[in-house]
């Protein structure tokens, strides 16, 4: 039969194991969100790519031409990873960004945790037309405070 600090340190362990990710050494982390991957990558302490793609496309191009660095060329410290809740939170010292898992809603935090802007829903439906045939109609939400609009 097992002691009463045996118990709680298997209780303690199946807990932290369904509430928290350990912490991931990386630049990134990629979700299934739904029938897309997700894809958050980090440049730089501020700079953040989100990638939203069908799962099912293996080969398509991850070129940027918007950011000309690589995933991590201007990083001199590791990102912070952790799931909790469904929510996974990837942080640098400068932003942190919260992928909601069932959702698929992103939000992106300053460095004292005030919200900077929530990319809502999106979809990503391919085009039947034969011209489009290979192609897909992209959609996605951003939320605004009443001074934004």
């Amino acid at each position: 039969m097992l002691g009463r600090k045996s118990m709680f340190f298997i209780l303690l362990m199946l807990i932290s194991n369904l509430t928290i990710e350990a912490k991931i050494i990386c630049f990134g982390q990629t979700r299934q969100v739904g029938k897309n991957e997700v894809c958050i990558q980090f440049y730089s302490p501020s700079i953040v790519r989100v990638r939203i793609y069908p799962k099912e496309l293996k080969n398509i191009s991850r070129k940027s031409y918007s950011v000309i660095l690589a995933p991590g060329q201007d990083m001199h410290q590791n990102i912070n990873i952790t799931k909790l809740h469904g929510v996974m939170e990837l942080s640098s010292s400068k932003i942190k960004v919260d992928l909601d898992i069932n959702t698929g809603n992103i939000y992106f935090y300053d460095a004292n945790d005030h919200l900077l802007i929530n990319a809502g829903s999106f979809s990503i439906v391919p085009c039947s037309h034969a011209v489009d045939i290979g192609k897909y109609k992209i959609s996605q939400t951003f939320h605004l405070e009443k001074d934004e609009l």
